[in-house]
């Protein structure tokens, strides 16, 4: 049914753009929790195996309800509290599959100054800086001084990313080497990007700002690592 609809919206457009399911679940109080996960993971195999490649996102409900519609189920005891349903593993691995994963293209150096756009997790330009491991870290750790403190931050390094919020001046990287492969005479790339603080782009700050939102970074953040600890 979501693929006829593409087609049919294609027609009516006169032109191919970008399909979305903007909820794509189903409530596990019906299907009950099992057939819920299965069903979603039955979905994107279909997707994996469809040539055509007519859907470019969807949207799980939400993360956590009442209901049985979420990754987690509200603990009528602390609204604070998440129980944890099976869809959640299942919502898991198919964000860490290959297929679904987004990619990052590496292009030329620049020269700070630089204002990086945010259009959305997909679609966006932000900064690889090359970091040099001569051997496993005890402490890799990133400042953040003068502006760059209040500046809003998602950061990836060896297959973890890191969020930092405006106001914080320091984040600790160490969890990306507990779990993460080996770097011992490695060169690994930290990328960072910077959308909305808010999650909502600037009115008028341009003639996009409805699709991009933009912020300058005028300095690089200090990488502090450390091979052994201190005595």
């Amino acid at each position: 049914m979501g693929k006829a609809c593409a087609k049919r919206f294609e027609v009516v457009a006169g032109e191919r753009r970008p399909m979305v399911l903007s909820e794509m679940n189903a409530d596990g109080d019906v299907t009950g929790p099992y057939d819920q996960s299965k069903m979603l993971k039955d979905f994107c195999e279909m997707l994996k195996a469809d040539d055509e490649n007519w859907l470019e996102g969807f949207t799980f409900y939400q993360f956590r309800d009442r209901g049985r519609l979420g990754l987690e189920w509200e603990d009528p005891n602390n609204a604070e509290v998440g129980i944890r349903l099976p869809v959640m593993d299942a919502f898991k691995e198919i964000i860490n599959d290959e297929f679904f994963m987004p990619s990052m293209d590496e292009k030329e150096e620049i020269m700070l100054p630089v204002k990086l756009r945010w259009g959305g997790a997909e679609d966006s330009d932000g900064l690889a800086i090359p970091v040099k491991f001569e051997n496993e870290p005890v402490f890799c750790e990133a400042y953040f001084e003068d502006e760059l403190k209040d500046a809003n931050l998602m950061m990836e390094i060896n297959g973890r990313w890191f969020y930092k919020a405006p106001g914080v001046a320091f984040i600790d990287f160490m969890p990306a080497f507990f779990e993460g492969g080996k770097v011992k005479d490695k060169t690994l790339t930290l990328k960072l990007f910077a959308p909305p603080a808010s999650g909502e782009n600037e009115v008028g700050a341009g003639e996009d700002w409805n699709i991009n939102y933009y912020y300058e970074i005028k300095k690089l953040p200090k990488i502090r690592v450390e091979y052994s600890p201190v005595i």
